[in-house]
């Protein structure tokens, strides 16, 4: 199995991640804001 470097591939996870972090801290974000009204 070779281990061949591809930037593009690497780039779309690294958004992915980044937009799933994003997701989840606005979400917890909102549910703080939901209780504490």
């Amino acid at each position: 199995m070779a281990d061949r470097k591809n930037p593009a591939r690497h780039f779309v996870l690294y958004l992915l991640a980044q937009l799933y972090i994003f997701y989840v801290v606005m979400i917890n974000l909102s549910l703080e804001v939901l209780l504490e009204a």
